[in-house]
């Protein structure tokens, strides 16, 4: 008779062995506790950008679709003096011109107040027309006219931008409801006969009904501080403009919208556009400082609309925090 084959028998694990594969797994799984959320933490503003490159996106796309400048309106935060973030943004058009090409005729006091332009007697526009009737105050967006629009009077002639709407009564001016303008009239509109002249308004990018809020990821912003001097610190060439509506006390108040709107051929267009690029500065507001916690830039170019995403230049001896925006290819993303 023959013994048992060694090779019919079956191998098995000692004791130890199984002792030492798993400690070998709680301590993968401890590295992986300790490290993994770190890794994630330090990827929130390139998620963010991520998200925000593909809205830009969907704006510039609808610029083309629909004909008209399109873009995303930052909603500014403004925690501490000079400290100004946005984490929730909000899709915009420009509205359509014929929307006000027929409407109204308007005159002003070219002799002695040449920036106020307001409603003549003899038309039926009146002050909610100017004002959208106060309907909510704190949303500029409903107001028909707003500062920023821009009042082209007599038809055909050069436009001139709106500094402010006001319906309060002031000794020395106009009748309200009336415009003021950010530089004086370089013709007479109407005159003090009472004449009056058509005109129509080219108005500054509006709200776009029925679209919700975006929302960045959660702890992720934009920063667009600035530094005692107005000077942006971190973003840059973010085009802001200031919109002072009435309110029913006469005092008016000033709201800064930040916009990035696009033309219909998918360039950036308005305030900044003379710019070689829009750059904005994506960090985690959770850290102690804009250049903790792997913050990232997109830039948008003026010219093409074109984005990309690269991270800061923290190295001490770099020249900017911006030399990735010149030379894309070095970036390592």
């Amino acid at each position: 008779m023959h013994g048992p084959n060694p090779r019919n028998r079956r191998q098995a694990f000692t004791l130890v062995e199984l002792l030492v594969v798993l400690t070998l797994l709680l301590i993968l799984a401890a590295i992986s506790v300790a490290f993994v959320p770190r890794t994630q933490e330090q990827q929130k503003a390139t998620r963010g950008a991520d998200q925000l490159q593909g809205w830009l996106l969907i704006a510039k796309q609808r610029a083309l679709r629909d004909g008209l400048p399109t873009g995303l309106r930052l909603t500014l935060e403004n925690p501490s003096p000079n400290i100004f973030i946005a984490r929730n943004l909000q899709f915009v058009q420009q509205p359509e011109l014929n929307a006000w090409n027929a409407g109204g005729s308007v005159q002003s006091d070219w002799s002695t107040n040449g920036r106020y332009v307001y409603n003549s007697l003899t038309t039926a526009f009146a002050a909610p027309d100017y004002t959208g009737g106060f309907v909510t105050t704190g949303t500029p967006d409903v107001y028909p006219v707003q500062p920023g629009d821009y009042l082209e009077a007599p038809l055909n002639t050069p436009p001139h931008q709106i500094a402010g709407v006001e319906y309060w009564n002031q000794p020395g001016l106009p009748p309200p409801p009336r415009l003021r303008l950010a530089c004086d009239l370089t013709t007479d509109v109407g005159g003090t006969a009472g004449l009056s002249t058509s005109y129509r308004i080219w108005r500054q990018p509006r709200l776009l009904q029925g679209e919700p809020p975006l929302q960045l990821p959660q702890d992720v912003v934009i920063d667009v501080s600035t530094n005692a001097a107005g000077v942006l610190q971190y973003s840059q060439n973010v085009p802001v403009r200031s919109i002072n509506y009435p309110t029913p006390t006469g005092t008016p108040t000033t709201i800064n919208v930040a916009e990035i709107i696009f033309g219909p051929k998918g360039e950036v267009i308005g305030k900044g556009s003379g710019n070689d690029k829009v750059i904005l500065w994506l960090r985690d507001v959770t850290q102690d400082s804009p250049t903790l916690g792997n913050p990232v830039l997109l830039t948008i170019n003026i010219r093409t609309g074109m984005t990309a995403v690269q991270p800061v230049d923290l190295n001490p001896s770099s020249p900017s925090p911006y030399t990735f925006t010149r030379d894309g290819q070095a970036s390592g993303l």
